[in-house]
């Protein structure tokens, strides 16, 4: 019985409930923080797990970490202490600390949480999720082969990373993926680790593409791959929302599907990407401009499915199509500039090129907030 169908009940014979949590807030557990905060596949590895609980309504002896081993299942993996042992740095300074070595044989993102049970609360209290990458230390411009869980495999091609990063796939429910797909049957999703190392967390884009191979028992020959990524969008209320970006074709090969590395901008950095059922396809290519020259950054959605292109630093895009004709729609959040264009892909596999020219509207679309010029940028 929940907690609140037990107040329900006793509400309902009289009682009222009042504990030690009425008046305060809802019980919960800091962020998790590890050290080393990432694991080399193979080699066994011992990490430090810290966690604060302030809560003065813990329950002392409570406290553990615990492996999501499931779409929603999570498992105990051992208990949290904050007794100045077993690698917890100072007794009863709230940090909660668990020292266990891990040693995987697959690149993924271990999925971990700190839980704890509080006075006068029926369910137990976590920390946000915390991933824990898994994977391969690439050398500056090697090559490599990486290994993934679920059968996958990531090809990093020489030169393609000009400075050491920590590489590794994983396949993971495609279910996970929140962003629309409209037509275009899904086959698989993966999760790309992707961290270059010594650039203070910022993300460098590979060079080339990195190859990555799905296995599959679904039909046809043919795919695309497309990444999960937050942008702007002007379909429906104008918001920043989840959408797929088009990135590669892939191809089968045997019983594995593989980037094509070619198709499209490619697999250049780390996050979710799907794998989708390439249906009477085209491609759209082109360069997006205003009266200031090519844009970066410029969101290019189109008729034939919900597949968006994100302009780069030269205005290039290019956006998967199903076959017949089309239009295309570019819009810089930035500017508040729109612009259209149509096309007809009247050969399977073939480009149409299609360039965009922005102007601004009257009344456009506003999709993030903290846009200079109360909105937009004019210059």
């Amino acid at each position: 019985m929940t907690s609140a169908r037990i107040a329900r009940v006793l509400s309902a014979v009289g009682f009222v409930l009042l504990t030690s949590r009425t008046s305060f807030a809802a019980a919960t557990v800091g962020p998790i923080v590890a050290d080393p905060p990432q694991i080399q596949i193979n080699i066994a590895t011992t990490v430090k797990i810290t966690a604060a609980i302030t809560d003065p309504a813990y329950i002392a002896g409570s406290a553990n970490l615990q492996r999501r081993t499931g779409k929603t299942t999570w498992t105990v993996i051992g208990t949290m202490r904050d007794d100045g042992t077993a690698g917890d740095a100072v007794a009863g300074d709230k940090i909660f600390t668990l020292q266990m070595t891990f040693q995987e044989f697959a690149t993924q993102a271990i999925h971990l949480r700190a839980s704890a049970a509080v006075r006068g609360q029926l369910l137990r209290v976590f920390s946000p999720e915390f991933e824990l990458p898994v994977g391969s230390l690439v050398a500056p411009n090697a090559a490599a082969v990486i290994q993934g869980s679920g059968g996958t495999t990531i090809e990093v091609p020489p030169n393609a990373l000009p400075f050491e990063a920590f590489i590794g796939i994983e396949l993971i429910d495609p279910a996970t993926i929140v962003a629309p797909s409209s037509n275009l049957p899904v086959v698989a999703a993966v999760n790309v680790i992707y961290e270059p190392t010594g650039f203070n967390n910022s993300v460098l884009p590979a060079n080339l593409p990195l190859k990555i191979s799905v296995p599959t028992t679904a039909a046809g020959t043919q795919f695309v791959v497309a990444q999960k990524v937050l942008s702007d969008s002007i379909i429906g209320t104008p918001s920043l929302r989840d959408q797929l970006v088009f990135v590669d074709l892939a191809s089968r090969q045997g019983s594995v599907i593989v980037s094509d590395g070619s198709g499209g901008p490619g697999v250049t950095g780390g996050g979710p990407f799907i794998i989708l059922a390439d249906i009477d396809s085209g491609r759209a290519t082109g360069i997006v401009s205003d009266a200031t020259g090519p844009r970066r950054g410029v969101v290019v959605s189109n008729t034939t499915n919900s597949l968006v292109a994100v302009t780069d630093s030269l205005g290039r895009y290019t956006l998967f199509i199903n076959g017949g004709p089309f239009t295309v729609t570019g819009f810089d959040p930035f500017k508040g500039s729109l612009g259209s264009a149509s096309g007809n892909i009247v050969t399977a596999g073939s480009t149409v090129t299609t360039n965009l020219i922005l102007t601004p509207v009257a009344s456009p679309p506003i999709t993030r907030d903290g846009i200079r010029n109360s909105g937009f940028e004019r210059g």
